[in-house]
């Protein structure tokens, strides 16, 4: 696959391009999660006019966590797109493990959808790689770069400027902490009138400081403290005074440690930390919402449909407070200063992170467990063996089980959701085993035919059959519809 963007780019040299007609809604900078401060709006413009010039190629920014290098280039893909320099805009998160498949993934599908909302004569495209924490190799990925750059240009952000050099850009932006002036004005946008009230203005003038100029903590505290009384605001500005945290820079952990303790239910908390826990960028909102089912813990509702809405209100909420990223409604994104304080807080307050098992018999206890691993064919008929009967939650994502699932399988019986999401399948009668089982979802997986034994399955009320290509129709005849509560084909809703 290491030619495959470049071939994408080459493919996508048209001589016509479709566009929608402008919409009539005027999108100002605000509602759209960005707020244009004028040291990031002047950095904005210094960015565009270098990627005019048909000799520059590859930009980097660099800055700490939190100072809101991706918030810029989000914003600088917006504006390019709507300006018409560009034929397309990809965006990649790297992250600290790079996977160049999902890395490729994510920038030939943005690069294959080309409409735009007005006519351009750009031929070039623009990848934005986000968050590089080391030395990435673009012919791997397939980016074209360098003399053979071929109507492709780079921004590369990153946390460390050393990491830029490596990658040999030819102009980089330090992206810094904000000035005082310009943290307080963000701040009061943030936190609305309140800030002025006679009480209130000296103690949020001190907690504007204690976010030292990083727009992550700015908008997490203004978004937590803007409906506060002035006894809550006193109290979060000598919980930021007081703490001392030698795992984080600056003031970073106290001040999301403050807008974790603003959500109001205790159910949000515990989402909040259930999501960090799991260690990625970003995670489906169907897969999250297919982890909580098993789990229980969406346990005052009754069906399906209540806890999806329950679900989406709780992201939601999550949202609004900062501590998820703002993006598309079917994933969910937490920023990684966010999810390290996450763990942080998960570490006091919770047991052992059961995902990633230090000893067996912690293994064997777990309630959720999830696997990743690239197609690895699994071959040991015992590989369930030692997760024992009290799994409530299965993952296992992007792994083979040909010709069928182990049988060893069949110990997890008090599993209430299995998610074999693209997964390489072949019997999977095992499956019916499985007499709790409520949630399966086999989205994109390779499954050609489902088993007449999966009628057993008198609990199930979701099953998920999301871009499975290669799948007959014949269980239709099998399936009595009346226990099903749903199931899904195509895109979710």
């Amino acid at each position: 696959m290491t030619k495959e963007i470049s071939d994408v780019i080459e493919k996508g040299k048209f001589d016509t391009i479709s566009y929608r007609d402008a919409p009539d809604v005027t999108i100002t900078p605000f509602s759209r999660g960005y707020e244009a401060l004028e040291s990031r709006t002047s950095m904005l413009n210094e960015i565009k006019e270098i990627l005019k010039d048909p000799k520059m190629y590859m930009i980097g920014v660099h800055g700490m966590g939190g100072v809101g290098k991706t918030t810029l280039v989000n914003e600088l893909a917006w504006q390019v797109k709507k300006d018409g320099l560009f034929v397309a805009v990809a965006i990649a998160n790297i992250t600290n493990s790079p996977n160049v498949k999902r890395i490729q993934g994510q920038i030939a599908d943005a690069l294959l959808d080309r409409k735009l909302e007005k006519e351009t004569e750009a031929r070039e495209v623009l990848i934005i790689l986000d968050d590089i924490w080391s030395e990435l190799d673009l012919t791997e990925v397939g980016i074209p770069f360098g003399d053979e750059h071929n109507g492709c240009k780079l921004v590369i952000t990153s946390r460390e400027r050393e990491v830029l050099i490596k990658m040999d850009t030819q102009k980089d932006f330090n992206l810094t902490a904000l000035l005082e002036e310009e943290s307080w004005k963000l701040f009061q946008k943030i936190a609305g009138n309140v800030v002025n009230e006679v009480g209130i203005k000296p103690i949020a003038e001190e907690v504007a400081k204690c976010c030292a100029g990083l727009p992550l903590l700015i908008t997490a505290l203004g978004k937590g403290l803007r409906k506060k009384e002035v006894h809550a605001w006193r109290v979060a500005l000598k919980q930021l005074k007081e703490f001392k945290h030698k795992e984080f820079e600056n003031n970073v952990y106290p001040a999301l440690k403050l807008s974790y303790d603003f959500l109001d239910t205790e159910e949000l908390k515990l989402l909040f930390l259930f999501i960090g826990s799991f260690g990625l960028n970003e995670i489906h909102t169907e897969d999250l919402l297919i982890c909580c089912w098993g789990l229980g813990f969406y346990g005052g509702v009754h069906t399906l449909m209540e806890a999806r809405d329950t679900h989406y209100t709780f992201i939601n909420e999550l949202r609004a407070s900062s501590l998820l990223l703002e993006g598309k409604p079917e994933w969910v994104g937490m920023h990684d200063v966010v999810r390290d304080v996450a763990k942080s807080i998960a570490s006091k307050s919770l047991p052992t992170d059961p995902t990633y098992p230090t000893y067996a018999d912690q293994f064997r206890k777990c309630h959720y467990i999830r696997f990743q691993s690239s197609l690895t064919q699994v071959q040991a008929d015992n590989f369930f063996s030692g997760m024992m009967k009290e799994v409530m939650t299965l993952i296992l994502y992007e792994m083979s089980f040909t010709p069928f699932l182990p049988p060893s399988l069949n110990l997890l019986i008090n599993v209430r959701s299995l998610n074999l999401r693209r997964c390489k399948l072949g019997d999977i009668r095992m499956v019916a085993k499985l007499s709790n089982l409520e949630i399966l979802s086999l989205a994109g997986s390779s499954i050609a035919e489902l088993p007449g034994e999966i009628k057993h399955l008198t609990r199930l009320c979701l099953l998920n059959l999301t871009y499975c290509d290669s799948l007959s129709h014949s269980y239709k005849s099998y399936i009595k519809f009346d226990v099903l509560r749903r199931i899904v084909h195509g895109r979710l809703l």
